[in-house]
């Protein structure tokens, strides 16, 4: 059985703690530079201060718990500060304008097969007139470079765990931090998955020695 708790982020199938997608990607690490802390992407060499990291983070945060809300219990819009309001408002009008059904709002799963955990943001299907397909989506609200790799692993986990083997799409659905318009992106480069496995076996590695 797959639990997840959520303060630290960890994910444990039957009792032993297994590895997230976003761990195992490591895009960011914590790095201190003459004296300051940063949070350093391990794919550009880019750093960012710590204190804007964790102010883009909590932001972040704050927008998945209201798309969240809304598509299950509901949000009490007196409560959201207003740029949480603007970006939840973005994302209903991309769910009017592109999605005929939601499948999935964040639910954990687990590859047996790969041995390792990770929450997609939305599954849902496409409508018609966006081709009807199946589509594994990312809620972003800033930097996404690596969100095509994360998708991978998502979308093989609503393969192996949902069995579903139809022809799926992946997306990155941008909500801008300053209200403007949503933009929603597709992922499609192939090679996506393949390179989230040899993250995975560089992890494993790592985690042995």
């Amino acid at each position: 059985m797959l639990t997840f708790d959520d303060p630290t982020h960890t994910y444990q199938w039957n009792g032993v703690q297994v590895p997230g997608v976003t761990t195992i990607i490591g895009q960011f690490v914590e790095a201190n530079i003459y004296g300051a802390e940063y949070y350093v992407d391990t794919f550009t060499g880019s750093a960012v201060a710590k204190e804007v990291f964790a102010t883009a983070a909590d932001h972040g945060t704050a927008v998945h718990n209201a798309v969240h809300y809304y598509l299950t219990c509901g949000v009490d819009w007196d409560s959201l500060h207003s740029d949480i309001a603007d970006a939840l408002n973005q994302f209903i009008a991309w769910k009017d304008e592109y999605v005929q059904e939601i499948h999935v709002v964040e639910e954990p799963m687990y590859s047996v097969k790969y041995n390792y955990a990770g929450t997609p943001d939305i599954i849902c299907t496409l409508k018609r007139k966006y081709g009807g397909k199946r589509a594994v989506v990312d809620i972003k609200t800033g930097a996404h470079g690596m969100a095509g790799v994360q998708l991978g692993a998502y979308d093989h986990l609503d393969t192996e765990v949902n069995k579903f083997r139809g022809r799926k799409e992946r997306y990155v659905l941008k909500l801008p931090k300053d209200g403007s318009d949503f933009k929603f992106i597709p992922e499609t480069n192939r090679g996506d998955f393949r390179f989230f496995l040899n993250k995975l076996a560089v992890y494993n590695f790592m985690k042995g020695r």
